[in-house]
């Protein structure tokens, strides 16, 4: 019940909260979102109460969030890292082209220059 309580001020006082106490806990947030990616935790560890208990532990003002609130943030990430992998393959593919242009157009060019030290 209190980290229910805690867990519904802190939304309402987010917007008044100290920015070092909004960038733990948005720091915080992100650690717990790259532990349930990279060890493919369910995102119903955050209801668990070992792990609430461990959390409350580590640091006693921190409020996990919910497993919706969790589950957008990893929808996010995933969507963040999917747009900066799809730049990546754009850009590979940008280079390949313009590489794949300079190779096809490179022999034309050789002959070009063959052709015409030829006439001299």
């Amino acid at each position: 019940m209190l980290r229910r309580y805690r867990a519904l001020h802190e939304n309402k006082e987010e917007t008044g909260a100290s920015p070092s106490q909004a960038t733990r806990k948005q720091e915080l947030d992100e650690a717990l979102v790259s532990m349930i990616v990279k060890d493919t935790q369910p995102f119903s560890i955050v209801d668990d109460v070992g792990f609430r208990a461990f959390v409350s532990k580590l640091d006693p003002n921190y409020v996990p969030p919910t497993r919706q609130a969790l589950k957008a943030m990893v929808e996010a990430k995933y969507e963040s890292a999917k747009e900066k992998a799809k730049a990546k393959v754009e850009k590979v593919a940008a280079v390949s082209l313009t590489s794949d242009m300079w190779t096809s157009t490179k022999p034309k060019t050789v002959e070009k220059l063959l052709f015409l030290n030829k006439n001299e």
